[in-house]
């Protein structure tokens, strides 16, 4: 109960918040006043006009609606609807940019005059552009809008206007309008009546047409251009110089005709008109353009019917003929105007006719890239093969186009890694550079190589190189030539006078490192000094395999031909004396005759002496088995030391276990030579059969171990009695 009325006090206490936060509100909107926008009382707003802008920006977006406070001083009230610029309002400001608003219908004299301006549009709300507005700017472009009627005196003097439309609505291009400006071309709309002083003076115009209704040209209107052709309607007032002084005259004595005049050496002449067809070309250009008109001096390249004979004919160009430029296979592009009939097999038979009656006879270039189009073909820059690989010699790379001309060298040679820029024109007569790069120029020798000698070994390490990594070496051994590795020398041990030098990778060699060199072979000394202890006493067949094993691990060169001509000496004496044994077995003549050839083919020796005295003992005693060689105990003592030798040498280049193997079995064989071998026989099998059992036992008695059934049964049962003591043990404790 008592928890019910604190909640309900609570909720009194939130009620009475909520209230007091509500009638607060209500008082303070009460309180404010009342606040109208601009436009939102469904009134018009007041029309205001710009007198001066004192904000201060170089770059001015004017509002549709202003009020005093935004750096603009006002004509019609303090804010409103912006309907007009007035006199110099923006002048002398520093502009770079402006935007004016659609509501704007009149810009004043000299609104804008003197600022650094280069892009204007003005709108079509516009209807009045004074005098100067935009004058000494530097204009390249300007939009003017559709309804203006006159373009005003100096409206765009001193800009940098390269070309201007001109609406059709304009009947009053006043004096001075687009002076000093850089025109190129202009179109003067056929609504226009007079073309004030000066209009166009400065510009760069070389052709002026004027439409019919133009009546009145003012002073020097055209003046300071380098007008060469002239179109203007008949009787036009023209005011001094107004395209220079000898036109003015030759118009006069042309009684103010209509027509074209075109000014000549001769002075200025009247053009009669009549059509032609182009019916040849002898010129050397493989980029044709074909004139819209052609006179007797201006195009002389094309070959014309009816022909052009007269200065001051012109004539209309209205058809290529048949064959025109059939005999161009080298012909890149055609430049023609719109709507010209073609004739048959013009350009590349009729595939020039084709493309150009596809595209609507459409006036443009057509270019012959995979039959012809409207689209620039690639150049098709090519460079010929050059060396890519390290070299010290200078490259040299030429380039060519398929579809243009080179434009410069087609070819330059590196004397070291850099960049070259080759250009080209293509058949739009665009330049267009290809940049080559040679990096593989090396032509800095590697530094001298290093020449050592360990353990024995002639070592030659390669000097460095600043562009090759792992550049190689070249030795030579007493002036020889040169070879690429030490291997390749066969060096064994002596004195020797060693070169080497290091090559790089682009055959630049560094300076000749020389040195004499002493090179101590011990195991082929060793070598040596036991095939001269061998002889008729200690000779064996063993000894003999095995000193052909180290022969053969020996380096190749002199030294070692040297030891094999010694071993193989070695080895027919050994022939040579197995042959006397095979005498001694046999008895035959042929096995004699064996054995006496074994015995020729000996150098001249000791031992060959006492093989032939054997041979000959052996011959005369048929029966006696016995050996009459004589024991020198010299000889014994020299042929163990011989053994001993030829051990310690095995010990050093064979791995121990086969060593120790071999001295088992000569052991062996030593216990048979005495006799003793049976009883050590005897011995070794009772110990191994001694051994065996005993192995055989020990087997069993794990095995038994492993696998006894009554030690896992002795387990199971002390198991299940734990268990059984724990179980009454735990009851005795409920209990």
């Amino acid at each position: 109960m008592g928890g019910g009325v604190i909640m309900q006090n609570k909720i009194r206490k939130d009620i009475k918040w909520f209230t007091a936060i509500f009638i607060l509100m209500v008082m303070i909107i009460s309180m404010m006043p009342s606040i109208t926008l601009a436009g939102e009382t469904g009134e018009e707003p007041i029309p205001v006009t710009i007198n001066r802008y004192d904000g201060g920006e170089s770059v001015v977006e004017i509002p549709e609606f202003v009020t005093s406070s935004c750096g603009f001083e006002l004509e019609g009230g303090q804010e409103g609807r912006v309907v007009a610029i007035g006199n110099n309002a923006f002048g002398f400001k520093g502009l770079t940019g402006v935007t004016i608003p659609d509501s704007v219908n009149s810009i004043e004299m000299n609104a804008f005059i003197m600022n650094n301006l280069t892009k204007v549009t003005i709108p079509d709300s516009v209807n009045n552009i004074g005098e100067s507005a935009f004058a000494f700017n530097f204009l390249d472009e300007v939009i003017l809008p559709d309804g203006i009627t006159s373009i005003e005196r100096s409206v765009f003097q001193s800009n940098s206007l390269t070309e201007v439309t001109i609406p059709n609505s304009v009947t009053n291009i006043g004096n001075s309008a687009f002076m000093g400006n850089y025109l190129i071309d202009v179109d003067i709309p056929n609504n226009v009546k007079s073309i004030g002083d000066c209009a166009f003076q400065d510009n760069s115009l070389s052709s002026i047409t004027i439409p019919d209704s133009v009546t009145s040209i003012g002073q020097s209107a055209f003046s300071w251009n380098d007008i060469t052709e002239v179109t203007l309607g008949s009787n036009v007032a023209l005011g001094k110089d107004a395209i220079d002084n000898d036109f003015n005259n030759a118009y006069e004595g042309y009684n103010f005709e209509k027509g074209s005049y075109k000014k000549f050496e001769t002075g200025w002449k009247k053009l009669s008109t009549f059509p032609v067809t182009i019916t040849g070309y002898n010129g050397t250009d493989k980029r044709l353009t074909i004139p819209k008109n052609i006179t007797k001096d201006s195009n002389p390249e094309f070959d014309t019917s009816p022909e052009i004979a007269e200065i001051g004919e012109t004539g209309e160009i209205v058809k290529i003929g048949d064959n025109a430029f059939a005999s161009m296979e080298d012909i890149y592009s055609i430049k023609l105007g719109d709507n010209l009939e073609i004739g048959e097999n013009v350009a590349d038979g009729n595939n020039f006719k084709t493309a150009y009656e596809n595209a609507g006879s459409a006036k443009g270039t057509y270019y012959k890239y995979s039959g012809w189009t409207t689209n620039v073909p690639p150049l098709g820059f090519t460079v010929k093969d050059y060396p890519t690989e390290p070299t010290n010699q200078d490259i040299t790379v030429e380039v060519f186009v398929i579809h243009g001309e080179i434009d410069g060298p087609d070819s330059h040679t590196f004397t070291e890694n850099g960049k070259v820029i080759f250009y080209a024109t293509n058949h739009a007569e665009q330049r267009i550079g290809y940049e080559v790069e040679v990096t593989n120029i090396d032509k800095v020798s590697p530094e001298a190589p290093t020449l050592k000698v360990e353990d024995g070994q002639l070592m030659v390490v390669p000097g460095k190189d600043n562009a090759d990594e792992s550049p190689h070496i070249l030795v030579r051994i007493d002036r020889q030539d040169w070879v690429g590795s030490v291997d390749e020398l066969g060096l064994l041990h002596g004195e020797y006078f060693i070169q080497a030098k290091t090559v790089d990778n682009a055959g630049n060699e560094s300076e000749i490192a020389s040195t004499t060199i002493n090179i101590a072979n011990q195991q082929l000394q060793e070598i040596v000094d036991t095939l001269d202890k061998i002889n008729i006493d200690n000779i064996s067949k063993n000894k003999l395999d095995e000193l052909q094993v180290l022969i053969n691990d020996l380096p190749k060169g002199k030294e070692k031909e040297e030891a094999n001509s010694k071993l193989n000496n070695l080895k027919a004496l050994l022939n040579a004396i197995e042959a006397i044994e095979k005498y001694h077995h046999h008895k035959s003549d042929s096995s004699f005759r064996e054995a006496e050839l074994a015995i020729e083919v000996l150098e001249d020796s000791p031992s060959k002496t006492i093989l032939l005295e054997q041979l000959t003992i052996a011959d005369d005693v048929e029966d006696s088995t016995d050996k009459n060689n004589v024991e020198d105990s010299t000889d014994k003592e020299q042929g163990e030391e011989i053994e001993q030798d030829s051990e310690e040498l095995l010990e050093k280049t064979i791995p121990t276990q086969s060593l120790e193997v071999s001295q088992e079995k000569e052991a062996l064989a030593k216990q048979d030579i005495s006799g003793e071998v049976v009883e050590g026989k005897e011995n070794f099998d009772k110990t191994e059969e001694n051994e065996k059992p005993k192995d055989e036992t020990q087997a069993k008695v794990v095995d038994t171990q492993a696998t006894n059934p009554l030690m896992y049964l002795i387990v199971g049962i002390l198991i299940i009695a734990a268990g059984i003591l724990f179980y009454f043990k735990r009851k005795g404790k409920k209990a």
